[in-house]
């Protein structure tokens, strides 16, 4: 195993790792071939089904399973753990990756390095979360949105923007929808007020916010739908479905843009479950644009 570390770029040691390893057990050319796959795409290694990764690779899940036990791992499972981990490690989170973005004696960067580099990021976690999606459950979400009484969502901090993203767009869809723990109230308000006919849309990324995680149980407590966006699977908080989406990259927080399409994607699919009565809703709302001249 490597050696305990706070980098969240510990995932290159992990693979180098892993490579050698492989090579070492006579992995054959398939099965390398897997592991190489796994290696250079750690969030789809991480958040993908071993039946997604073979069908990817173009080998059976049992080949996908054989890997696993050669690297000395008792199934896929627990090598899929080892990703996982290595990629969410909280400890020095912002300050590694900032020191990461410190230029070297020898370099004189004009921005366009880190401009690939974060380009180069945001990309692989946009195809790994494209890779990982569920679409049965991402369509379930949908209709929940759709459906319920109210919606009401929650992103505190870095995740606010989204929240607000979100809500404001959703709005637009339907009536019935705000963000919690909006100004003059507090959050245990805001979440005492919902009950089993409403749903909740939490996002959070690591390191997680405690009013998020404590908004979570009492959320579920009330019988509250809960619909969490994350960075892990194992996420500690209570929901009905969890979308995980990678936010690895140079940036010093979470990387974003993965997070953002996959709210855009949630949207359209609510849109398209609403139907005909969110084409009326977006049209009376842009007669009242017009109306008030919201719009220059």
């Amino acid at each position: 195993m490597i050696a305990d570390s706070n980098s969240p770029y510990d995932i290159q040691a992990l693979g180098a790792e892993l490579m050698q390893r492989g090579r070492a057990a006579g992995l054959g050319k398939r099965s390398l071939k897997v592991l190489t796959q796994l290696v250079d795409n750690p969030g789809w290694a991480a958040m993908s089904s071993i039946t997604q990764i073979a069908e990817a690779t173009a080998v059976s899940p049992s080949t996908v399973t054989r890997v696993a036990t050669k690297l000395g791992y008792s199934g896929f499972n627990q090598l899929q753990d080892l990703f996982r981990q290595t990629m969410s490690k909280p400890s020095g989170f912002y300050t590694s990756s900032a020191r990461a973005l410190l230029p070297k004696d020898d370099e004189n960067s004009d921005g366009r390095a880190a401009f690939d580099a974060a380009v180069q990021g945001e990309i692989g976690n946009i195809v790994a979360f494209y890779d990982a999606i569920n679409p049965d459950k991402l369509r379930a979400s949908a209709a929940l949105l759709a459906k319920s009484r109210r919606v009401r969502v929650l992103g505190l901090r870095q995740c606010f923007s989204l929240a607000h993203f979100a809500a404001y767009t959703m709005h637009l869809l339907r009536d019935g929808v705000a963000t919690l723990g909006n100004a003059g109230h507090t959050l245990f308000e805001d979440v005492s007020d919902l009950g089993p006919e409403d749903v909740a849309v939490l996002i959070s990324f690591k390191p997680y916010t405690r009013e998020v995680v404590e908004a979570s149980r009492a959320l579920r407590a009330n019988g509250v739908s809960v619909i969490l966006l994350t960075d892990s699977l194992e996420a500690p908080f209570p929901a009905d479905h969890v979308f995980s989406v990678a936010t690895q990259g140079p940036f010093f927080f979470n990387a974003m843009a993965a997070a953002m399409v996959f709210l855009e994607t949630l949207l359209i699919v609510t849109a398209e479950t609403i139907g005909e009565d969110a084409v009326k809703r977006l049209h009376r709302m842009e007669d009242l644009f017009e109306t008030m001249n919201v719009e220059a």
